[in-house]
């Protein structure tokens, strides 16, 4: 990443005050497979202070709450697939558990990540609260904005800052372990199961 990239300075800028910071990562028409997990695990790669490995990769709810408590200043963790906290859910008690983390996220100098296809799969009140949005438009190319919400109106307006571009990363170990928790995910039949919600 280039030291005069926007995000790297926002990154830069949350850890010298202390604070965290919260990316969300979408893709362009809903797409699957442009390479949204790659652009998490690249991002947590350049930013985790302790080195990243696939052990701060989460596709639940809880484990990700428990991921943010476990780790150290400095670290990156993602919640991957996180369609499954989407409005229709908004009043689950996995739902309500994230997003009142989500909210008091602030000064354990923690990255956190969420990916899902697109904004409107999200529960309003996660990109109110986020920081930066990433949309994946080309495999390997991304625009990034930063997140404001509006004074009078609380509509969240995103604003493009960069362009961003991004290697393929599948040769490296921890792609083809967070492969295998979606996998997983699909073969236990947990995904988007409202009944175990």
């Amino acid at each position: 990443m280039r030291p005069s990239s926007w995000l790297w300075q926002m990154y830069r800028s949350r850890r010298a005050d202390q604070r965290d910071l919260k990316i969300i990562i979408t893709s362009r028409d809903s797409q699957t497979g442009p390479g949204k997990t790659t652009l998490a695990l690249w991002l947590a790669l350049h930013f985790d202070s302790w080195g990243f490995d696939a052990s701060k990769v989460t596709l639940h709810p809880q484990e990700f709450v428990q991921l943010y408590t476990d780790n150290r200043p400095g670290s990156v963790i993602i919640m991957d697939e996180a369609e499954q906290l989407d409005s229709r859910r908004s009043m689950s008690q996995k739902n309500v558990d994230f997003w009142n983390l989500w909210q008091t996220m602030r000064y354990r100098q923690i990255t956190s990540i969420l990916t899902l296809p697109t904004r409107s799969a999200l529960d309003k009140r996660g990109l109110e609260l986020a920081d930066v949005w990433i949309q994946v438009t080309n495999r390997g190319f991304a625009r990034v904005h930063k997140v404001g919400v509006g004074d009078y109106d609380g509509r969240t307006n995103p604003m493009l800052l960069e362009t961003l571009s991004f290697p393929d990363i599948s040769y490296l170990p921890v792609k083809d372990a967070v492969d295998d928790k979606k996998v997983q995910l699909v073969e236990e039949g947990e995904e988007f199961v409202e009944a175990e919600g």
